[in-house]
């Protein structure tokens, strides 16, 4: 028997070794090394065998890394049978009945795992093959929603120099769902993300009114977002807010025209009941109640009106007194795919307020989550995470808990329960509704976290200082920092072919022409200079007028704009001439992180999307700019240069593109053709507007930023991934800071929590 941490010790280990390689001659099919085990470690053996003529076999060398964590729970182990349920383990709000005598809950507003097996969940998994389903509903008392875990003998957390807990969550969104009124003009406009109205159930923002007897609404869909071709705005009758709920409904969509649809039974599947294709927004609809009949109907003008359906819902099964309203869905599940639509001339037989809700979409809403531990003399400590909206996020996220502070109020030697809880523990606070997943909780010992802790040489954020390290150094080789001296750009400047004063208007003060078209009600701000457009993200923008792309091989392009937002919405455009074909400027988007600058440009080397460093929705000015210059493509943000690349000299396709500003484009004329699955709008104040046919230095960028005396450019935004390549701390990647990395070569020593 040969052991040890060397592979090539083991390797070449015979009985002769002296080291502690050779472990002696074993007559048992198991070894326990004396020495124990290190978490964390990798160790060798190689087993010869020795034959009855003397002669001896040698082995193969074989590994076994010792994990560096404990687990506590990986929700592995449950199924859909009694003992092993994940609601027997985990003990909800509700609790269990069979087998008796079962567990009454522990009265709070969670769920654990599913009404029907599988109970665990099988798709929406961090690790292996199952996590937990939490459902919580703070909406009622208590007010907040726990499950607790009680372990069948005490456990020691700090057993084999455990330090950490952790555990994997994954939330859902928050509702894109909303209802507003413009008290002036009546116009009603509504957002909504939904996988659809139709099958047994639905998902829909739905905006109503009770109605009792004999009724009927009518409306005229003013637009509707290509979410989907199948994205539905329009009129209904609705038995119940259920999402399985009888409704008669009439709808416009954006690629199928106008259908009557409904569904006669309660979760029974839903049915086409007329519909005409080659219709578009602004589309009138009607729907009437009378008794049990339906009858559905749309208009070009609201006074001319054509049957569409006429469908028998009995009255007994319908019951008296029903919902009426506006409904909206996006047929699109993901909810980053927000659809908006537009109702004027609405009049309804309803009675009340508008009131307004999703209809079948779970939502999260912005609430504490917790753990507590729990030791055998029924002591107990609370953690919660740092950031409320973190249950909003449709991401798997690591929470890491330094077990240093449950440490003085819980023995953690000697912990027989776990509590995961959402909302103010103990109640008092009234909050909502919505579901995480909880996957793989485990107990580690310190380790490489790189957000909380890690060399500072650790270029790659492995905790680690090697080649990977150097390699990104050799990248960043000799980039020092520069002064820019602001010039003023040319007034006239022939190859400023769109700008957008928005002083009260969105005309083109270039001289070209090329004016822009307000749609959807648009409001007028003080800007940076004079006034500024004012856009609400959900249904307004420019459409640029007579300026086009149809031609490949387009060499420059300077896109740039003063831009003021506090929107924590992910993708919004500033101007787009189509990222597929052209090129958009936008903020987030397929280039930017959430907040910052984001410029995608389609080169003849393929599409580029490259982001900014410096988050610019915060409620201030500030100027962004895109450049494309022969291949090499810029990000400037308040005169700075944030990101640079170099790809295909040229860009465009030659596919036909019209242009907006506010909103993405795959205009094929003049605010035609705009299929966009997400339309991306811009919510906030834009101003200064322009769009020029050749690339601007970065010294008549800055000016146009307001810079007019000399700045240095900041050295951090220059370096990739990001300013800590500058190890020294000076302007310049040199020796020195070589020199930092080779001092600290293959340091593991920045380890989380420290021991």
């Amino acid at each position: 028997m040969y052991f040890g941490t060397s592979e090539l010790a083991v390797a070449g280990a015979d009985t002769s070794d002296t080291t502690g390689i050779y472990r002696g001659l074993q007559a048992h099919t198991s070894y326990l090394p004396p020495e124990g085990l290190q978490p964390g470690e990798t160790y060798y053996w190689r087993i010869d065998e020795l034959n009855a003529d003397a002669s001896v076999s040698e082995g193969r060398v074989w590994s076994l890394t010792v994990a560096d964590y404990l687990i506590v729970d990986d929700f592995e182990d449950y199924n859909d049978y009694w003992p092993d349920k994940i609601f027997q383990t985990w003990i909800d709000g509700f609790g269990y009945t069979d087998p008796p005598p079962g567990d009454p809950g522990n009265g709070t507003g969670s769920t654990v795992g599913y009404l029907d097996a599988p109970y665990a969940e099988q798709t929406v998994v961090h690790g292996g093959g199952q996590s937990m389903p939490f459902a919580y509903d703070n909406s009622v008392a208590p007010f907040y929603s726990e499950t607790t875990r009680t372990f069948e003998s005490p456990q020691n957390f700090t057993r084999r120099g455990m330090k950490a807990l952790t555990l994997w969550f994954q939330g859902t969104p928050p509702s894109v769902g909303s209802f507003t009124q413009d008290p002036a003009t009546g116009v009603i406009t509504i957002t909504a993300g939904g996988d659809d109205i139709w099958d047994e159930a639905d998902q829909f923002h739905f905006v109503y009114q009770r109605l009792s007897g004999n009724g009927s609404i009518e409306a005229q869909v003013l637009m509707v977002d290509f979410t989907h071709a199948w994205a539905k705005a329009g009129v209904m009758i609705r038995e119940t807010l259920d999402p399985d709920s009888m409704h008669a409904s009439v709808f416009v969509t954006p690629g199928n025209g106008v259908a009557a649809q409904n569904r006669p039974v309660t979760a029974d599947v839903s049915q086409t009941g007329g519909s005409l294709a080659g219709i578009e927004a602004p589309h009138w609809v009607r729907i009437e109640r009378s008794s049990s009949t339906f009858r559905s109907y749309h208009s070009t003008n609201g006074t001319d009106w054509e049957e569409l359906s006429t469908d028998i819902i009995p009255m007994a099964a319908m019951g008296g007194d029903v919902y009426i309203g506006l409904a909206l869905t996006s047929h699109n599940a993901n909810p980053i795919n927000r659809c908006a639509a537009m109702f004027s001339d609405v009049t309804s037989t309803g009675t009340g307020p508008w009131l307004s809700q999703d209809i079948g979409i779970v939502s999260n809403t912005e609430e504490p989550l917790y753990v507590v531990l729990e030791d055998s003399t029924g002591a107990n400590k609370k953690v919660e995470h740092e950031d409320p909206a973190a249950i909003q996020s449709d991401t798997w996220q690591e929470w890491n808990i330094d077990l240093s502070e449950f440490t003085g109020a819980v023995n953690l030697a000697s912990i027989t329960k776990m509590h995961i809880g959402v909302g103010v523990r103990g109640g008092g606070q009234v909050g909502g509704e919505g579901e995480l997943f909880f996957d793989d909780i485990v107990l580690y010992t310190p380790r490489c976290v790189p957000l909380i802790q890690k060399p500072a040489a650790s270029l790659n954020d492995d905790c680690v200082i090697d080649y990977l390290d150097l390699e990104i150094l050799v990248d960043n080789w000799l980039e020092q920092g520069y002064d820019v001296t602001p010039v003023a750009v040319p007034s006239p400047d022939p190859y400023l072919v769109a700008h957008y004063t928005f002083d009260g208007n969105a005309n083109d003060v270039s001289g070209n022409g090329n004016d822009g078209v307000e749609r959807n009600g648009p409001t007028y701000v003080p800007g940076v200079a004079g006034q500024a457009i004012s856009l609400n993200g959900v249904a307004q923008y420019v459409a640029i007028q007579n300026l086009s792309y149809s031609a490949p091989g387009q060499t420059e392009v300077t896109v740039c704009a003063w831009v003021r937002t506090s929107s924590d919405i992910a993708n919004q455009a500033i101007a787009s001439f189509d990222r597929n074909e052209y090129w958009r400027l936008e903020i987030g988007g397929d280039g930017g992180d959430d907040g910052t600058v984001g410029w995608s440009v389609m080169t003849s080397l393929g599409q580029v999307d490259m982001g900014g460093r410096t988050a610019v929705n915060d409620g201030q000015w500030h100027h962004v700019a895109g450049v494309f210059n022969n291949g090499a493509v810029h990000i400037y943000v308040d005169g700075n240069r944030e990101a640079s690349v170099t790809s295909g000299e040229t860009f465009g396709t030659g596919t036909v593109r019209y242009g907006y500003v506010g909103m993405r484009s795959e205009a094929t004329e003049f605010d035609r053709g705009t299929t966009v699955n997400v339309p991306w709008r811009f919510d906030g104040d834009l101003d200064d507007v322009r769009v020029y046919i050749r690339a601007l230095s970065q010294a008549e960028v800055a000016h146009l930023a307001g810079k007019t005396e000399t700045f240095t450019q900041p050295f951090d935004l220059l370096l990739s991934p990001d300013g800590a390549v500058n190890t020294f701390d000076d302007n310049t990647i040199d020796f020195k800071d070589y020199a930092v990395l080779v001092d600290m070569w293959l340091d593991e020593s920045e380890l989380w929590p420290q021991p």
